[in-house]
């Protein structure tokens, strides 16, 4: 496992295919299983900020020369949420969003993009 990844993935794979049990890893298979569903979970994520981040700038950057690249960006980012979404991430999504939606306002105002009464107006107003 910590010489060869593709090897032992290789070796896993194979055993539980023909459910050979006794040459399982079960502590390295249980870790490399909840590391492929946090990698879902952040490419999830990763797919809401760009969305919030674009969003955000929409409704607050006067700049109209970058107005079509977010709206594609935010509708490309859209679609592949749609396909990383699990019934799980899903059920996660509106406290996901809450919390992207706080960084991505204080990264603006950190920038000075927004002011600290827009920060505090697109807070009462939630995207959902």
């Amino acid at each position: 496992y910590e010489t060869d990844g593709v090897a032992w993935a290789e070796a896993q794979a194979d055993a539980l295919r023909r459910r050979a049990g006794n040459e399982l890893d079960y502590d390295n298979l249980a870790e490399e299983v909840e590391d492929v569903g946090r990698s879902i979970a952040r490419a999830a994520r990763s797919h809401i900020d760009v969305i919030l981040e674009h969003l955000l700038k929409l409704e607050f950057v006067r700049r109209p020369e970058n107005v079509r690249e977010w709206i594609v960006s935010v509708r490309h980012a859209r679609r592949s949420l749609d396909r990383e979404l699990t019934p799980t991430l899903r059920a996660r999504l509106p406290e996901e969003t809450a919390e992207a939606v706080d960084m991505q306002i204080e990264r603006l105002a950190a920038n000075g993009v927004v002011s600290d009464d827009e920060v505090e107006s697109r807070r009462a107003r939630p995207y959902t």
